[in-house]
């Protein structure tokens, strides 16, 4: 029997000790598409700038088809361009590969850099406490202006333009 991890362990300690992990089905296919990824790479280091090639993550994989994600639209229009000599480049330089009749490539949304609810929490209260001290100050004198004359001169109805000429008027 395992020692138990005290309260201040880390999550995987924590998960070691209760003997938690992936189903053995999800273990084998995030192992064939990190050693794919890895294969990809290793192809399309001549091919592909550093920033594209980082993020570039093989996501599905069949005998005949590959799926690529990357993290933006720009690198997904850049390997699409030149996704048949992917494809070629790919199919000739490995035995995995061989078979691939297509090349799909989809972005993927960036991971978020936050990993608890609390810093998350933080963050938000900082950025809440932020605006509440940028929204006094936020108004130029122009726009101030601006939203007073609108406010005399082409509202009609009578609630809004007050809340228009209060809203130009608060410092």
């Amino acid at each position: 029997m395992s020692k138990k991890p005290n309260h201040l362990a880390a999550l995987i300690d924590h998960q070691v000790a209760a003997k938690t992990a992936l189903p053995n089905t999800l273990s084998k296919m995030l192992h064939r598409y990190t050693k794919a990824t890895t294969e990809v790479r290793d192809i399309l280091v001549d091919c592909l700038p550093e920033e594209i090639l980082t993020t570039c993550q093989v996501v599905g994989l069949t005998d005949d088809q590959l799926t690529l994600s990357v993290q933006s639209q720009t690198a997904a229009n850049h390997m699409h361009y030149l996704q048949s000599d992917y494809l070629r480049l790919l199919s000739e330089q490995s035995i995995t590969f061989a078979k691939l009749q297509k090349l799909r490539i989809i972005v993927s949304a960036m991971p978020s850099t936050y990993t608890n609810s609390e810093t998350n929490a933080k963050h938000l209260l900082a950025y809440k406490n932020s605006s509440k001290r940028c929204s006094n100050n936020s108004f130029s004198e122009s726009t101030r202006q601006t939203i007073t004359h609108v406010a005399n001169h082409v509202i009609t109805d009578e609630r809004l333009k007050k809340s228009l000429i209060k809203l130009a008027k608060e410092d």
